[in-house]
């Protein structure tokens, strides 16, 4: 397995301002374990999708470490 580093571009609920000015979008970056690009782009999303339920993804970009 190979560590690798997730971003996922979705929304900051908290930032009231940038939604006014229409764009509140924030990125998140995670460190998962995976066997491969792939494997780790959908651990990376499950991930998100577990300690952000509510938050859309926009797009996710994988990279080894």
């Amino acid at each position: 397995m190979k560590n690798y580093h997730v971003t996922i571009m979705s929304i900051d609920p908290d930032d009231e301002y940038g939604r006014e000015q229409g764009d509140d979008h924030q990125k998140y970056g995670l460190s998962v374990q995976a066997n491969n690009q792939r494997d780790a782009e959908e651990k990376g999303v499950a991930k998100f999708k577990q300690e952000y339920p509510n938050l859309p993804i926009y797009w996710v970009k994988v990279f080894e470490d």
